[in-house]
């Protein structure tokens, strides 16, 4: 077995690495793990999901202060149900005696198996295509997979021996947004399938712009955990 004891014993001199679990506001709720380099540079990879609580935060924000209206806010409601994210940063710790830390990476959200009313979706569509297919698709199954860039200012400390908190502020950016979206009810006819396909195509391509124009997220971060070295 893979120890804590064993995996200390295998980093060279001088280098460490930290594991940690916490939470960065409102983006996930999971585990971080960064390597630092004796030069201090460092690597980092986190992991966890996305709190319906988070969601919630973030739209009432979003609608408070007029950034996107209630349409978008179901929109983003339905689709980031049962996300998990995955983020990877490269950084550097600029101040040898001090835990100052920059960092900037990637971040995927993989959101499946969500599903929205038709409705919702249709409102966002221009034209009669959406009214027209409501009555046949019943919900929208959505696959939505939106990439992002981070930027990250962390302060790492050491408060006793193995023992690290860690503290930041981020913002992550959707660059692109990747949308599959999938009927509940299959067509009878022709003229079914037709009007699922225009629904289909166009709520992939509104669900699109949405993250893309709407969704980019200040990230305030905490965590807790222990140092290996």
């Amino acid at each position: 077995m893979f120890t804590a004891v064993a995996l200390a014993a295998a980093l060279p001199e001088g280098h460490h690495l930290d594991l940690t679990v916490g939470t960065d506001f409102p983006v996930l709720v999971g585990a971080n793990l960064a390597y630092e380099h004796p030069r201090r540079l460092r690597a980092e990879l986190s992991g966890g999901a996305f709190p319906g609580p988070y969601v919630d935060t973030t739209n009432w924000a979003m609608t408070t202060f007029e950034i996107y209206s209630d349409t978008v806010a179901s929109l983003i409601e339905a689709a980031l149900e049962r996300a998990f994210v995955a983020r990877v940063e490269l950084g550097f710790r600029p101040f040898p005696q001090r835990g100052l830390t920059l960092s900037a990476g990637y971040q995927f959200l993989l959101l499946s198996g969500s599903t929205a009313d038709v409705s919702v979706v249709s409102e966002g569509l221009w034209g009669a295509a959406g009214e027209f297919a409501e009555g046949y698709t019943g919900d929208l199954e959505l696959d939505i997979s939106p990439s992002m860039l981070t930027v990250e200012v962390g302060y790492d400390r050491e408060v006793r021996r193995h023992l690290v908190v860690r503290g930041s502020l981020g913002f992550a950016y959707t660059v692109r947004n990747q949308t599959v979206v999938t009927p509940t009810r299959p067509a009878n006819d022709p003229v079914e399938e037709e009007a699922m396909a225009l629904l289909v195509s166009g709520s992939e391509d509104y669900l699109d712009y949405v993250f893309e124009k709407w969704v980019h997220l200040p990230m305030i971060g905490v965590g807790v955990g222990y140092r290996f070295y």
